[in-house]
């Protein structure tokens, strides 16, 4: 589905839904730029981040009451950039699910130009979305707990919490795919499936990669840190009660870095011995139902599904995998994990570990060596945090990627 030289291009847009491989999918698309340009296939944007502020700007919204100075015109960047380069072009980014038509429309005006839009949405089923985004919530410092939550998404609580509601304008690809399918043919609106555990890791690449047309057997995709650490149940409460305890005393730069990014993401989502987070057995029943009415709505709206419906309906929870609640931690085991992360976040600020100096004192069970933070981790978030203060570091940022992007295509023209 290539475009050919001087060809209109065709444009795949990934809209989500959030927590289905979506990092992934962005990650492998970023490593692989190169090979796929040489394939015929455009990933735009300057940095990793491009397409989050592309969708900021085309829904025009801020993310948690920050908005990133180099938000406004990030959508038309990115458009520049497919309607240049004349290839097949890939735009990925969860946010686009929340798109309303009047988004939608603007976006499809912006890509007239395009011989084919194409929009792709991948599903997982509820039974596992549930737990996950419930998580991703108290990353991104909200408090609910979890049995609240799962009343407001089955639609009897007289008072839900408002993550409630906008689960369903994320998870619901009924409604997504018939927002952004309007003015689309249904073979231009593609479902593909997450595959259910135990199935090949690639295997969610490998259909994303035939819907937009990439040879697969050409990338690199075992990426080391393309993993989205989950949290456990006892982790997952710790946070909770953090988020209850900071309220909003660190804006959300500085939150992203040192309790998403540092302590949720990568010390206590290395945490060994964590109890998986599940949905609990009482749930299933509604959620099966829901299911089988999205596929049935789903496969009657003719779209192209890549992969199998039958893997987004809950399978039966077996007798001897009953686990426990999510919002069950006792204190002693909440106790147990915050000195953990004390013990990690202090080894980090300080920038040395008994471990990696062979201390042979330090024989305690605790977090793995991961809990260091890598240095280029530490140097990012630096970076980011500057770029939030000060206007000249972000704009700096923003004048060097282009500086490097235009070096890149000279390098390319007296290669030639």
């Amino acid at each position: 589905m290539s475009a050919g030289p001087g060809q209109r291009p065709v444009v795949f847009i990934h809209v989500g839904g959030p927590k289905t491989g979506t990092t992934y999918l962005q990650d492998v698309l970023w490593a692989n730029r190169a090979t796929l340009r040489r394939g015929g296939v455009l990933y735009p944007g300057r940095t990793p981040g491009a397409h989050f502020l592309a969708a900021q700007d085309l829904l025009d919204t801020a993310f948690h009451g920050h908005q990133d100075v180099r938000v406004a015109g990030a959508w038309a960047r990115l458009v520049h950039d497919i309607h240049s380069a004349q290839q097949t072009a890939v735009i990925s980014h969860e946010l686009l699910s929340l798109a309303t038509p009047e988004a939608v429309d603007k976006a499809m005006r912006s890509l007239s130009f395009a011989a084919e839009v194409h929009v792709i949405y991948t599903m997982r089923d509820l039974a596992r979305q549930i737990p996950s985004v419930w998580q991703e919530d108290l990353k991104n410092r909200h408090a609910v707990r979890f049995a609240r939550f799962v009343r407001g998404l089955r639609g009897d609580d007289p008072d839900p919490h408002w993550l409630a509601g906008l689960f369903w304008r994320w998870q619901d690809p009924v409604a997504i795919l018939r927002t952004w399918g309007a003015a689309l043919p249904a073979g231009h609106v593609h479902l593909v499936t997450v595959p259910p555990p135990g199935a090949p890791t690639t295997l969610l690449w490998e259909r994303f990669a035939a819907t937009v047309g990439v040879d697969t057997g050409a990338h690199e995709i075992d990426l080391p840190h393309a993993a989205n650490l989950s949290l456990g149940v006892v982790e997952a409460n710790l946070l909770r009660r953090l988020n209850e305890a900071l309220g909003k005393d660190f804006d959300w730069p500085t939150y992203e870095q040192w309790v998403k990014a540092a302590l949720a993401g990568h010390i206590l989502g290395s945490r060994a011995g964590r109890i998986p987070l599940r949905l609990p057995a009482e749930e299933h029943e509604w959620v099966h139902a829901w299911a089988v009415t999205s596929v049935a709505a789903l496969t009657s709206a003719g779209y192209d599904v890549v992969g199998d419906l039958a893997e987004v309906i809950p399978a039966p929870v077996p007798a001897d995998q009953r686990s426990r609640h999510p919002d069950q931690a006792t204190d002693a085991e909440l106790s147990a994990a915050a000195l953990d992360a004390l013990v990690a976040l202090l080894r980090t600020m300080s920038g040395t570990s008994a471990r990696r100096s062979g201390d042979p004192s330090d024989d305690r069970d605790g977090p793995p060596p991961a809990d260091m933070l890598p240095p280029a981790m530490l140097v990012r978030l630096a970076v980011q945090r500057l770029s939030h203060d000060h206007r000249s570091v972000a704009l700096m940022r923003t004048s060097l990627a282009t500086a490097k992007r235009a070096t890149r295509r000279a390098t390319s023209r007296l290669s030639r």
